[in-house]
């Protein structure tokens, strides 16, 4: 299952994190929330009870997104949530925690076994524009559910799959070449081409931190 890999991965960064304690105090709270499900009166209670171990206040670290997802989507028949509560929990924790891709990509597992099958697409798709590193673990989900639901939903994953390359500068020519083609094939449609230069503006602002080389030989298409 594709979420064991990303419950491995998003594990094994908190061990590199450091800063062990405050990474302890908010998996202790999250792990005391888990360990006593049965002392919250229904689901409700007790996903609000885990909203409130994850504040806003505090970086959502790792090892408790690791734990979380563990404890809900791994095992989901320990807990029997209410699949309704589920969504909402992790959505909101989407909306606490805008930026962390690994969060989106629960709520749309957990959208997926809820058979909603557009908004899991949806999840999966912000998960791997805002962390393209989650695109190895997403990309066969992702490809089936883009499969059935049709639109932009391809070009967004070919585009989250070029943005993971972009750490690899022996790569720049070849994205910078791929960016042009989509750009070109896409010129009429604004909504994509809006999707195509979020890519452009990622790289340019590589080039100019000078993580990414200058030099572009551009190829001709046959």
């Amino acid at each position: 299952m594709w979420l064991d890999g990303l419950i491995d991965r998003i594990s094994g960064l908190g061990d590199r994190l450091g800063g062990r304690e405050p990474a302890d105090d908010q998996d202790r709270r999250v792990r005391a929330v888990l360990d006593r499900r049965g002392l919250h009166d229904g689901d409700v209670a007790f996903l609000e009870a885990l909203l409130a171990a994850l504040p806003a206040a505090e970086p959502l670290l790792a090892a408790s997104l690791a734990r979380v997802a563990r404890g809900l989507r791994v095992r989901p028949q320990e807990l029997d949530l209410d699949a309704a509560a589920e969504i909402d929990f992790w959505q909101r924790l989407a909306e606490r925690f805008p930026d962390d891709g690994g969060v989106r990509a629960c709520l749309s597992s957990a959208l997926v076994d809820d058979q909603q099958q557009q908004r899991a697409l949806d999840a999966a798709l912000d998960a791997v524009e805002r962390d393209p590193s989650l695109v190895a673990e997403l990309a066969d989900e992702v490809t089936a559910l883009a499969d059935r639901a049709g639109g932009h939903a391809s070009l967004r994953l070919e585009l989250a799959e070029l943005a993971a390359r972009l750490d690899e500068p022996d790569e720049a020519d070849d994205i910078r070449e791929r960016y042009s083609e989509l750009l070109e094939d896409h010129r009429s449609d604004g909504t994509a081409t809006a999707h195509i230069r979020r890519l452009g503006a990622r790289i340019n602002q590589l080039t100019a931190a000078g993580k990414l080389p200058r030099a572009f030989v551009r190829r001709t298409r046959t």
